[in-house]
């Protein structure tokens, strides 16, 4: 593989990679939420629900 080949490869990996860490943190409209913004939401449930049960 030449450099030209070497660097477009890298190129494409890391559109790739823009695109998981996009879609990760996507929260729109429609209701899709990616993983970071539902674990996010998981979490301060969490804590919400605790300091409910704890009478705070």
């Amino acid at each position: 593989m030449g450099d030209n080949e070497k660097a477009k490869e890298i190129r494409r990996k890391a559109c790739e990679v823009k695109e998981m860490i996009q879609n990760a943190m996507k929260d729109d409209e429609e209701g899709f939420k990616g993983s970071s913004v539902k674990a996010m939401d998981d979490f301060f449930n969490a804590a919400r629900m605790m300091r409910e049960q704890n009478g705070r």
